[in-house]
């Protein structure tokens, strides 16, 4: 799991970390963190703070039930890759919010902001439903975060409104 604490040996020297794990693209400029490493995962890049170690210098990664336990169970191991401070690594977040009046394709949606503020500065963000119709903001109503809302093809009831944001996490 991300954000758990690790004993790291990097080359000679030893540390106590807490790094966070996202996936291996080496052609984009953003990665997308993975909340768990599972074991069928074939590469995953944890991040941390620490000395900086050049590559190809080996890592081995080591979860120890408790801060000075003596056993120690190897979870990872791999290389260093480099040293890079522009390395951006974003978290999916998903704003959901419930229809409350329906007119064909146009809705009245609640519970996603409460504020006409917050409406007008997620404005340009496109919106979608959990049944795949894409849809925008149209207009805030009133004061409360009641928006209105246009989508693709007739809303049902029963239906939720998301929007996906990303926010940085390292």
């Amino acid at each position: 799991k991300s954000k758990d604490s690790l004993l790291l040996h990097v080359g000679f020297r030893v540390m106590r970390c807490n790094p966070i794990f996202s996936e291996p693209s080496m052609k984009a400029d953003k990665h997308k963190l993975m909340r768990y490493f599972h074991p069928d995962d074939k590469f995953a890049i944890a991040s941390a703070y620490g000395p900086i170690s050049y590559p190809p210098m080996p890592v081995l990664a080591f979860k120890t039930p408790e801060l000075d336990a003596l056993s120690a169970d190897l979870v990872a191991f791999g290389s260093v890759l480099g040293a890079d401070p522009n390395r951006i690594i974003l978290k999916k977040v998903v704003l959901t919010g419930q229809p409350y009046k329906i007119h064909k394709k146009q809705a009245v949606v609640r519970f996603m902001f409460h504020d006409e503020h917050d409406i007008r500065w997620f404005q340009p963000v496109e919106l979608f439903t959990k049944m795949g119709q894409a849809g925008r903001i149209k207009c805030p109503i009133g004061t409360h975060g009641y928006m209105k809302c246009q989508m693709s093809d007739t809303l049902r009831s029963e239906d939720t409104i998301c929007m996906a944001l990303y926010k940085r996490v390292y």
